[in-house]
Parts: C-alpha cells; structure tokens; sequence
C-alpha cells in the first residue's frame, strides 16, 4: 500500500471525480489493505426515479433536439433519459463540458426553444435558470422539441 496510497497507515483517503475514476480507487485502496473505515467518497449522482422521461432509456420519444454550436444548427433525434449532452456528442459535436454531475457548469447553455429539466444543479442560480440557462448534462427535454444554444 505505500507504493499507492504513501505510508501512513492510519491515513483516511477522500475520493471525488467521475464515478470509474472513484470506484477503481477505491478498489485499489481496499486491495492495498485500506480499511473501509478510512475511504470517504464524494457521488453526485441522481436517483433513476428522478429521470424526466418515462420511457426505457436509449430509446427515441417523438421529438427533436436542436443543437447550436458556434454558431452553427445541428438537429437530432431525442433518446428517453439522454441530457441535452449527451444527445449533442452523439451527434458528433464536442460541445464543452467537465464533471458531468451539475457542479462545475462548463456545460451551460441556453435553452431558446422547449423546455428541459435539469436532474441536478448545484451551479447555477434561480435568476440564471428563469432565463433559460441549463447544465447540458443533466437537463433531459420534456417537450417535443427543444433548442439548446451553447455561447461561443
């Protein structure tokens, strides 16, 4: 364990970042002889109930997500229980993004068509959310079409 984790043995290990990255860690830790007592992680996750569609994921609902992305349109199909995110890399456009849990937003974009609902927001404000601002990665389109315009 001190070639992994250093040399104190009575050390507690604080474990946040995307969910492979927590999970191989922890693993790790408790393969090198960690006690379970002494890891402490950090998940942001949202409970599958919370999800905005009904419908089993990856299939397609009756809609359309628009995508604008420097300035240029891109349209794609909706998926059941796909944020506007993932809709938008599926589409083959890399739109900015970073932890993928709601509280950084390096995915904020604007919603200027339809409407979204965002699973989590630990990042953006009520007056920011009134105008339509979103955290791609959690927000999931409620209405049949959508248009999600992302500041260049």
């Amino acid at each position: 364990m001190a070639d992994f984790a250093g040399g104190d043995r009575d050390a507690d290990f604080y474990i946040c970042g995307p969910a492979p990255f927590m999970d191989l860690t922890e693993r790790a830790l408790l393969a090198h002889g960690a006690d379970p007592s002494q890891i402490f992680i950090e998940r942001f996750e949202h409970a599958s109930d919370e999800r905005a569609g009904d419908e089993p994921a990856g299939r397609e609902k009756e809609g359309t997500i628009s995508i604008v992305l420097s300035g240029k349109r891109h349209t794609v199909t909706q998926h059941s229980g796909e944020t506007l995110l993932e809709s938008a890399r599926r589409a083959g456009l890399a739109p900015p993004f970073s932890c993928e849990a709601g509280n950084c937003a390096t995915c904020i974009a604007q919603v200027t068509e339809g409407e979204a609902k965002m699973r989590a927001n630990n990042a953006l404000d009520d007056d920011e959310i009134a105008d339509g601002w979103v955290l791609t990665c959690q927000s999931e389109p409620v209405t049949p079409h959508v248009t999600v315009v992302y500041e260049d």
